[in-house]
């Protein structure tokens, strides 16, 4: 199915997804966290959710399946206040 991404998010490349990013968390906070991850092309945040105490979703897109696996280690390690990253493989990482 092509068209425009959800998001600015391709479910078929090689991303990142993290669910329930609280409020007080900001982009610039996660860009900060992800810089240091070789590969790293984008970084995609929802709206805060209302019927979701006001999480976010986002979703960080790689260049390789390999960076992207990597990413998702080390930031599985991460932490910002209040928060530690959860990421999940998106459908397009084995």
């Amino acid at each position: 199915m092509a068209g425009a991404p959800l998001f600015g998010f391709d479910s078929n490349s090689m991303s990142l997804y993290l669910k329930g990013v609280p409020l007080p968390v900001t982009k610039w906070e996660i860009l900060e966290a992800v810089k240091e991850t070789r590969g790293f092309v984008s970084l995609s945040m929802s709206d805060p959710l209302k019927a979701k105490d006001f999480e976010r979703y986002a979703w960080l897109t790689y260049d390789s399946e390999e960076a992207c696996l990597n990413a998702k280690e080390i930031l599985e390690r991460k932490s910002l206040p209040l928060y530690r990253f959860a990421p999940v493989k998106s459908a397009g990482v084995r």
